[in-house]
């Protein structure tokens, strides 16, 4: 099981540290190089903009879609050995939100941390530990992992060392 936890965490690490290779840098090439239509994935901002009021929107829309990570991290084959059961993963940022349906009754936050205004931490909550839902292509890394939250950031997404240093 141990093993499996390091191999897990590993992997991970590397999904979200590594950068793809250049012939799969193109979010929205399909995996098997085939396929008529496109996707154009939102932008995702570091922080609120100044002068804007009020919280990130929802801007997204569900595809059927497997993402070409999916393939090119061999997900199909990690989640044959573990889909992150038992493995909580922190998530340090800007907060993570547990009302997305991929993440719901998987996140544990500290403090405040159950707040994400600007939508960074949640989004990258859902790279990690998204799961699997019926009509949509996309599933995490560890989809079956849970997410422990924690605030490095204040509500906007302005650096905050001392959350950081807490």
């Amino acid at each position: 099981m141990r093993r499996r936890t390091t191999v897990l965490l590993g992997l991970v690490t590397l999904a979200v540290l590594l950068p793809p290779p250049a012939a799969l840098a193109d979010p929205t090439a399909p995996a098997d190089g085939a396929g008529s239509g496109t996707t154009t994935l939102p932008g995702m901002p570091e922080r609120l903009p100044e002068g804007q009021d009020g919280c990130t929107t929802h801007r997204g829309r569900p595809t059927s879609a497997a993402p070409w990570t999916r393939r090119s991290l061999g997900l199909d084959q990690v989640w044959k050995l573990s889909r992150g059961r038992g493995t909580t993963v922190a998530v340090v940022g800007t907060g993570v939100s547990a009302v997305p349906a991929v993440l719901a009754g998987r996140v544990t936050a500290v403090g405040a941390a159950d707040r994400d205004c600007v939508g960074r931490g949640t989004f990258q909550a859902g790279l990690v530990a998204g799961a699997s839902l019926p009509g949509q292509g996309f599933s995490g890394v560890a989809p079956a992992a849970r997410i422990l939250a924690v605030r490095g950031t204040g509500e906007r997404g302005e650096p905050d060392p001392a959350l950081l240093a807490a």
